[in-house]
């Protein structure tokens, strides 16, 4: 699992009040409006894939804004790297074991949408 908290943590900040920041910067991402409401159209469908627990807009390693799905345990981050798309709508996917604060709940739920549809 890559390291992203500082980056993750300027995204939920910016999150709150509609946008995602660039790196180091208070300047929204030009992305930003347009990768949520990606998010927004595709979430149902990304939730439906078994393990997925949550779905995340941020920066990855390289700036790029990708959506981020979200496993429940470290094991099954193969089996939804085959059933995730790479990419949608022309935003790349990242799929990560979910950060955890404790008893397995994400840290950031306001992106995150549990599901019992798993």
């Amino acid at each position: 699992m890559k390291l992203r908290a500082p980056i993750i943590l300027e995204i939920a900040l910016a999150m709150t009040v509609g946008g995602v920041a660039a790196a180091q910067s208070d300047e929204l991402h030009p992305d930003a409006v347009e990768i949520a409401q990606v998010r927004k159209e595709h979430l149902a469908e990304l939730m439906k894939i078994p393990h997925v627990v949550g779905v995340a807009t941020e920066l990855n390693n390289i700036g790029e804004v990708v959506l981020d799905v979200e496993v429940d345990k470290p094991e099954y981050v193969t089996d939804v790297e085959r059933e995730a798309p790479s990419e949608v709508d022309g935003f790349p996917v990242d799929v990560d074991v979910v950060p955890t604060a404790t008893g397995g709940l994400s840290t950031f739920g306001m992106w995150s949408s549990n599901s019992a549809n798993r």
